[in-house]
């Protein structure tokens, strides 16, 4: 940026005898109507104390020529400049802020001004300006005149900065005085005049020093001690930051941490059912969670309080409403192939298709053991494990089941998944096994007691879990053989990889790993092996309390007295007939919480019954009568409207009719009442066309 510096000098004088002149007063502002600030002048870079050259030679002659103010005589302001610049107001000035072409005479001498700097520390720096003419003469001529000759008493200074400082940037003046004099010695001040320069300083200024003029002033020095501050508003601290409050404190900025973490802001979004919290100035709107964990309730939030609706509360009244309802809440409405029309409670346990929940026996005296070092080939853990001081360890550890904490799988403490269902439905029995991959997925473990390690000659005490390892060992087997058409017998190898975490008692941060299949050498993985035939099941009572997964058709750790020997059996008969199959109507497109709903004809578990849980029971049927084409038998009388011994065509006319009419049916419309519940309706329709379609 350039900077200008120039001198301008207004010879206010009063009327004086010999060199008698009016004494000095201190500084004062100058007047807004003597002078106008110069525009910025492009000045070539000088070093620093050097003159400023340039612009008219020191010592040209210039006659002084008052201008007239339109406004009147500018409280006598007459204004000299300085013409030691290339380009500066010496050939234009300003008089009462209009331009004028005027020369000043200074007693044949024109001023010199001599700028010097020096840094006195981080951004800042001293500055000195001098202007001076040659002894005896006078830098404010006496004896002149303004416009209606009034006498000029007062001289007006205007001085500048004209070199390129040290330091870049908006600048304050912390110090400054000024001094006027004759050659070396001072005829007024120095006086203080910091408060005269603008913050942040623009790089002039102007003062008033009456009774100046006819004085044998020919030297004014200001010395001015510059800042290049941080700041000089707040706004100048914005550091970005919505959690600080940013001041400007004596040019510095500070940075204060609020201690409300929601720094000012309010983020209340209005929403009665959200949890509005703020972090690092963010507003966080979480949702009010409602959980009441019963599988019979709708949880939601209302007004900002949990609201908990019992589902036989909510469904909706038209039925396809109704069925979209009941998929939606098929995990809690199929509880164990049941409902929850008794009230029920507790979270919803349902398994993943190919997963089986075991629990390990309970207590200790027959828990499951880890027997280490005892046998030949198995290794201790190592000397050094839990310490640099520790002892091999060798032993048995004996554990009890700890549960997954999943609510699908109850207390289980262990999950086994297989890589498919060995047989479906409509795979006939036979003395073929079929096998499938078996691997452990979870296990939760704890030590019965804690085990005793000898470190350092002295004991300490370990509480152990046993988890899978995180290098899995190859997978096992199941291998089942269907022996009738609801199931047969199974056995099993499950290879166990299992990782130990050790945490001394009384210490819990002391933990160590030993994870047997990521070792350098690892353990040897455990085989274990089931080779008894087992049962297992394609259906099973939906009464029994059993968590399972509808979907599968192999369900296994039931009781064999609990299952009939023929999937799709309804009433328990050991066949799957008619009978089955008149059950299976009355359910069927029916959801939960209506009364023709059956849980056990619901093979899918999603809380209605419908085309897919037809093709399940249908291979069910099938496999009974060992022909994979099988059709359901014809359940008469129902959709026999026409009274012929079967259902085809012509027996729709009549069910329409039967519709019309209105309830209780009578007569041949009983026939109608396919879900048989004393009513014809909308409800029939679906098992109407589903006997139509596939009865013939």
């Amino acid at each position: 940026m350039s900077r200008l510096a120039l001198i301008t000098a207004a010879a206010l004088t009063a009327l004086m005898t010999g060199l008698a002149h009016a004494e000095i007063g201190p500084p004062a502002p100058l007047p807004k109507d003597c002078y106008k600030e110069p525009l910025p002048i492009n000045v070539p870079a000088q070093t620093g104390g050097a003159e400023l050259g340039g612009g008219s030679p020191i010592g040209t002659n210039y006659n002084l020529t008052p201008a007239e103010s339109p406004n009147g005589p500018a409280n006598g302001c007459f204004p000299i400049f300085n013409p030691g610049l290339p380009g500066a107001p010496d050939d234009v000035v300003t008089f009462d802020g209009i331009p004028e072409q005027i020369r000043t005479l200074v007693n044949g001498a024109v001023p010199q001004v001599v700028e010097q700097e020096m840094v006195i520390g981080p951004n800042e720096t001293h500055l000195t300006i001098q202007l001076s003419t040659p002894p005896g003469t006078q830098l404010f001529p006496g004896g002149q005149f303004g416009p209606g000759m009034v006498p000029l008493t007062d001289a007006c200074v205007l001085l500048g900065n004209a070199l390129p400082l040290n330091f870049n940037g908006p600048k304050v003046v912390t110090n400054a005085t000024i001094v006027f004099r004759q050659n070396a010695t001072p005829v007024a001040g120095p006086f203080d005049v910091t408060s005269m320069f603008s913050t942040p300083w623009n790089g002039t200024f102007a003062m008033e020093l009456p009774g100046a003029a006819g004085s044998p002033i020919n030297v004014v020095l200001l010395d001015i001690f510059i800042l290049f501050p941080e700041c000089f508003e707040d706004e100048d601290c914005d550091d970005g930051n919505p959690c600080t409050i940013d001041e400007c404190i004596n040019f510095v900025c500070v940075n204060t941490p609020v201690a409300d973490p929601c720094c000012g802001i309010n983020c209340d979004d209005g929403n009665p059912c959200t949890t509005d919290t703020c972090a690092d100035g963010l507003c966080i709107n979480e949702p009010i969670v409602c959980n009441d964990f019963d599988c019979c309730t709708i949880d939601e939030c209302v007004a900002g309080a949990c609201v908990y609706t019992h589902v036989k509360n909510a469904i909706p009244t038209q039925h396809a409403a109704r069925r979209a309802f009941h998929k939606a809440h098929a995990p809690c409405l199929a509880l164990g192939g049941g409902s929850c029309n008794g009230g029920g409670g507790g979270p919803p346990i349902t398994v993943p298709a190919l997963d089986d929940a075991w629990t390990t026996h309970d207590g200790c005296d027959t828990g499951t053991s880890w027997r280490i070092g005892l046998d030949a080939g198995d290794p201790p853990i190592p000397a050094g494990f839990f310490d640099p001081g520790s002892e091999p360890f060798t032993g048995t550890i004996t554990f009890q089941g700890v549960p997954l904490g999943d609510p699908n799988f109850g207390n289980a403490d262990t999950i086994v998944r297989r890589s498919s269902d060995p047989f479906d439905r409509d795979d006939l029995p036979g003395p073929d096994e079929v096998t499938v991959e078996l691997e452990l997925v979870q296990l939760q473990l704890v030590s019965c007691e804690p085990i005793t390690v000898i470190i350092d000659g002295q004991p300490t005490q370990w509480d152990v879990t046993a988890t899978i390892s995180d290098c899995s060992p190859p997978a096992g087997t199941l291998t089942a053989v269907k022996s009738n058409c609801n199931g047969g017998t199974y056995s099993y190898a499950l290879n166990v990889q299992q990782k130990a975490t050790f945490t001394k008692v009384g210490d819990p941060g002391t933990i160590r790993v030993f994870d047997t299949g990521c070792l350098p050498s690892p353990f040897d993985y455990d085989a274990l092996e089931w080779p008894d035939p087992t049962p297992w099941f394609h259906d099973i009572d939906p009464n029994l309390p059993l968590a399972l997964n509808r979907s599968s058709t192999f369900h296994t750790g039931v009781p064999a007295v609990s299952a009939s020997t023929v999937c799709g059996d309804f009433d328990l008969d050991n066949d799957n007939d008619v009978d089955d199959f008149k059950a299976f109507l009355q359910s069927y497109g029916h959801v939960a919480f209506e009364p023709e709903y059956l849980p056990y004809t619901d093979y899918d578990g999603d809380a209605d019954t419908d085309e897919d849980d037809y093709r399940e029971w249908l291979k069910c049927r099938r496999c009974h009568v060992a022909d994979p084409t099988a059709k359901p038998p014809v359940p008469l009388p129902l959709g026999d409207l026409t009274v012929d011994g079967s259902v085809i065509g012509d027996d729709l006319a009549g069910f329409v009719d039967c519709l019309l009419l209105g309830n209780p049916p009578a007569g041949v419309c009983t026939r109608a009442d396919i879900d048989q519940n004393g009513m014809v309706n909308e409800r029939d329709i679906a098992g109407m066309v589903l006997i139509l379609m596939e009865v013939n």
